[in-house]
């Protein structure tokens, strides 16, 4: 707090520092004075000086090595992102298998095929095959799992004489599969939690579609979750 007194000088705590005639401040004693009293104050030495550059670089550096992996992983994923070739050759894919299964199940008028997994999550890479769910809208519960193996063994009559084709039933989730083609369930929830992801993925395609690639590519390099494994 400052108080003005009579002299025209200046109490700031217990010194009184001087004024000349302009009524500026003269600095010259308060640069020299110091700090505390009886202590001399304290200067920066050169060491000091190639501690804090050294700091100041090792900062930089790790910033720029973040840098580094964020443009990598964005790279990655852009060579990743299927292309238009991809995305006709699923459409046409996708096309045959409605066209056989709708010829098995001529007798269920309520009977669907949708697609779930990468494909819908926004996530689906270059090589990644094609997941479907064959749903019969007439039920309102899931369906049990003695029920998904018997419309997955329908279904696989449908792909007779198709090599490398497997019904998978002793598994968690029962799966038909081509491998390197398609994987067909025959529950609903595989749907509704693909857009579940979608949704949040659409929400920074900038951020959470790099991150969640790498996380996926991650799982399935270590076999972390493989429903064909149980």
């Amino acid at each position: 707090i400052f108080f003005r007194c009579i002299s025209g000088c200046r109490l700031v705590g217990p010194h009184w520092i001087p004024r000349c005639n302009r009524g500026m401040r003269r600095y010259g004693d308060l640069r020299n004075r110091p700090q505390k009293r009886n202590q001399r104050p304290q200067r920066c030495t050169a060491a000091d000086r190639v501690v804090v550059r050294s700091e100041s670089f090792a900062n930089f550096q790790r910033k720029l090595s973040y840098a580094e992996v964020g443009h990598t992983v964005n790279l990655c994923c852009r060579n990743l992102q299927p292309n238009r070739d991809t995305q006709t050759r699923w459409r046409r894919l996708f096309d045959g298998i409605c066209a056989r299964l709708k010829h098995q199940f001529a007798a269920i008028q309520d009977i669907e095929l949708l697609c779930c997994g990468g494909i819908v999550q926004n996530l689906a890479c270059l090589d990644s095959d094609m997941d479907l769910a064959i749903i019969d809208r007439t039920r309102h519960v899931k369906p049990t799992h003695e029920e998904q193996v018997r419309i997955l063994t329908q279904a696989n009559e449908a792909f007779s004489g198709i090599q490398g084709l497997e019904l998978v039933p002793n598994t968690r989730v029962p799966v038909l599969r081509c491998m390197g083609l398609f994987d067909i369930c025959a529950q609903f929830h595989s749907v509704r939690n693909s857009w579940h992801v979608r949704a949040y993925v659409l929400r920074d395609l900038t951020l959470i579609r790099p991150l969640s690639l790498v996380l996926k590519l991650w799982t399935k390099s270590n076999g972390v979750q493989n429903p064909h494994e149980g």
